[in-house]
């Protein structure tokens, strides 16, 4: 993975370009049958490929870094932040031999004291994380971290305003949406919906697609919040609220099969 300094353009896409039609989300959470068993064969055969690349390397199979790919199986997600007193913590890519402390491995982006990340799954010493931090035009940069290098952040106050928006992800297509808006009594009100199947015209014209959707209400005086909505039974939503990022996990519970609302959205203009 080729990815940019700390000031650098966005991160590549190529993966998720090539799992965003494969997806089964609610299949690998809750073992539910999948029907389309097309969709079945093409996830095994990219699975497999994964793995068939590090096996041809002679390398130990690793578990990619895609931290959106953690928050759609559920992996769990913290906020973490780079130690005081650390100068530059490098991120560390995918590849045969990797991640390891050696210049093969390092990125030539970094990270210094205080930044914060969302990290998920850890492999040796390393954690993978997502820089969700940077300025608009780089809205996400990825890689393995040096755990060590990494503290729990503390809590911080997040301004009401920050939240306000309509927020969209084009990760896995534009299916998934959510608009926060001001409510009385100084809360937040937060409607998502979402779909799978939306951007396929056939399944639109068949009545195919599947559909999420939830209100909820919060108080905005952290930058993380989690979301029980009274309107859909059983559904739990976790948000991050980042520099032009939010990040968005749920439990599966959201919607019918395949959709969810987990990914990494941006504001986009109002309508």
């Amino acid at each position: 993975m080729n990815l940019p300094n700390r000031n650098g353009a966005s991160s590549p896409q190529g993966f998720y370009s090539i799992l965003r039609d494969v997806i089964v989300v609610s299949a690998i959470r809750n073992a539910r049958v999948i029907v389309e068993r097309s969709i079945v064969v093409c996830c095994v055969l990219a699975a497999a490929a994964l793995c068939a690349g590090a096996s041809a390397s002679g390398e130990p199979a690793t578990q990619p870094c895609h931290p959106i790919w953690d928050l759609l199986v559920d992996t769990p997600a913290h906020l973490l932040a780079v130690r005081a007193g650390v100068q530059r913590a490098y991120f560390v890519a995918d590849g045969p031999g990797c991640p390891a402390a050696t210049a093969r491995c390092r990125s030539r982006s970094y990270l210094v004291s205080g930044d914060r990340v969302l990290a998920t799954h850890e492999v040796g010493a390393y954690a993978c994380a997502a820089f969700l931090n940077g300025p608009s035009s780089q809205s996400v940069t990825e890689g393995w971290l040096p755990r060590a290098l990494l503290v729990q952040a503390s809590s911080s106050p997040s301004p009401r305003a920050a939240w306000l928006g309509d927020w969209s992800t084009s990760t896995w297509g534009n299916e998934q949406e959510l608009d926060i808006h001001a409510a009385t009594g100084g809360a937040l009100a937060i409607t998502g919906i979402a779909t799978w199947g939306g951007d396929d015209p056939a399944r639109v014209a068949s009545g195919g697609v599947n559909v999420g959707t939830f209100t909820a209400r919060f108080v905005a005086d952290e930058r993380e919040v989690v979301l029980t909505p009274s309107d859909t039974p059983g559904c739990s939503v976790r948000l991050w609220l980042f520099r032009h990022v939010l990040a968005a996990e749920e439990n599966g519970q959201c919607g019918g099969l395949n959709v969810t609302f987990s990914g990494f959205y941006t504001r986009t203009p109002r309508r």
